[in-house]
């Protein structure tokens, strides 16, 4: 009888450690990617904080007709599935940046840093209204800055 009890309260505990992964906001990863060569900012904007604590700066930069968002410098937590994505929202709150017409540029390369994510060509700017660092399994962001011009 004891060791029923013992697994149906264990079973539970593992399923949750499996799905949520707490130990991932304790793993610092590093990515330091110098900038794209002779690129120039066009857009900035501060990280605030949401769901965790976060800073930095995110700029779109340009060069030889590519764009890039970067990261630098940068802090955040890590987490399970965290992206970083353009959205039409601006930063208010942690929820809903993954509303329709964002756009995914790709799995957080480090959790401190300076990093670059390349924009789709063509992509338009003008339809984006911040930058956000975002947990995909649990739906909030981490961070966010509103870009505006330099």
């Amino acid at each position: 009888m004891k060791r029923n009890w013992l697994l149906a309260l264990a079973l539970p505990a593992l399923l949750f450690l499996l799905v949520t992964e707490p130990w991932t906001a304790f793993i610092v990863t590093e990515a330091f990617e110098p900038a794209p060569a002779g690129a120039s900012a066009v857009s900035r904007g501060s990280l605030v904080s949401l769901e965790h604590e976060s800073s930095g700066t995110a700029q779109i930069v340009e060069a030889d007709g590519k764009r890039w968002l970067r990261l630098d410098p940068f802090e955040t937590s890590n987490g399970p599935d965290v992206v970083v994505m353009l959205s039409p929202k601006k930063p208010d709150g942690w929820l809903g940046y993954d509303a329709a017409g964002h756009v995914v540029l790709g799995a957080l390369k480090g959790s401190r840093g300076a990093q670059n994510y390349e924009l789709p060509a063509g992509l338009d700017l003008s339809k984006y209204a911040s930058a956000v660092v975002w947990c995909q399994r649990f739906k909030v962001g981490f961070a966010a800055a509103a870009l505006g011009p330099i």
